[in-house]
């Protein structure tokens, strides 16, 4: 026998298939569509409670759910790494309103009121000066083009900014980032990704960090030489409860939707009927002020679901500001004509 016969008869080796593609447009289509509806999401109540949600863990479901609703009509499975992109593609958008002072600075700037007469021009802050300034230009609207613009350059000025805060924060610090870890975690359970996967180059990515890390010593000195004892910190990682195979989604799907459109009607109602948005308890118990003053209920289910995600300590700190703010200063600041 030959050693071309040897050859034939010997197995092939086979080639691996390729990865799927990370960057995908259904990837960033679907992150764009979730990030929408979070985006109004968070104007609507961050123009009210001047609290917004990142929504990571929301956006990762989201994708999956959608995703998995359309598999039928799919060429290739939607992947873990996809999801990634998904949710960062929505998270940034989500974020939006915040960043880009939406639901609090340019509001502000709208309800800027001439303050008229000459006011005292011995001002010798510079600050003080400055504000005065645009007080007496009164009211700044800005148009439709120029808040497009504004948000445009945040973003390109934002993907400058996220390598260097990427080596401080993770590479140096190694911080765990709770909400982070724990949307990693559930977009490993989703599509069921072994634990293995996650581990079998954690020493690789490790030396490679350390190279990394090595070269960019001297330029993050200063930045570092303040929080030295970050390294300290007492966050821990989010442990999530992993899903069992044998359990369907389509339960926690099914309430979850039916949640959402309870609380899209309820708020649809209240536009109709303002009893259901604004229950003036003040009125009902006999003090009135209380009305006046706008401290009125308002049983949103929506407030609920942002009172959960939100947590009980940020929970009870807006609501000891609202006290202050409200109860306190804006009485003795009418009292006082200011």
């Amino acid at each position: 026998m030959s050693d071309t016969d040897t050859a034939q008869l010997l197995p092939r080796p086979q080639t691996p298939p390729p990865a799927p593609p990370e960057l995908t447009a259904r990837a960033l289509g679907g992150g764009v569509v979730v990030g929408g509806i979070l985006c109004f999401s968070n104007m609507y109540f961050g123009l009210q409670t001047g609290w917004v949600t990142m929504g990571s863990l929301q956006s990762a479901l989201l994708g999956f759910g959608m995703f998995k609703a359309l598999g039928p009509y799919l060429a290739t499975p939607f992947t873990a790494k996809e999801n990634v992109v998904l949710q960062t593609t929505a998270v940034a958008a989500a974020t939006m309103p915040l960043c880009g002072g939406f639901v609090g600075i340019i509001p502000a700037l709208r309800l800027l009121s001439p303050v008229g007469g000459d006011g005292d021009n011995n001002d010798d802050v510079v600050g003080v000066r400055v504000g005065r300034i645009m007080m007496d230009m009164g009211p700044i609207e800005l148009t439709t083009m120029q808040l497009f613009g504004w948000s445009c350059a945040l973003g390109f000025f934002g993907v400058f900014m996220a390598p260097p805060l990427r080596r401080q924060v993770i590479l140096r610090e190694k911080l765990p980032f709770p909400s982070g870890t724990a949307t990693a975690e559930i977009i490993r359970q989703l599509h069921r990704l072994p634990n293995e996967d996650r581990r079998s180059n954690k020493k690789d990515d490790d030396e490679e960090k350390e190279d990394e890390m090595e070269k960019i010593d001297n330029e993050m000195t200063q930045l570092v030489s303040t929080i030295d004892d970050v390294e300290e910190s007492t966050f821990r990682p989010m442990e999530v409860s992993p899903v069992s195979s044998s359990t369907s989604p389509a339960p926690a799907w099914r309430l979850l939707f039916l949640c959402f459109a309870f609380s899209a009607v309820y708020t649809l109602l209240g536009n109709f009927v303002p009893i259901f948005k604004n229950i003036p308890l003040g009125t009902y118990v006999g003090v009135p002020a209380l009305t006046a003053w706008s401290w009125t209920l308002q049983p949103s289910p929506s407030y609920f679901g942002q009172g959960l995600i939100m947590g009980p300590k940020t929970a009870m700190s807006m609501l000891l500001g609202t006290i202050v703010g409200w109860g306190i200063l804006a009485p003795m600041a009418k009292a006082e004509g200011w």
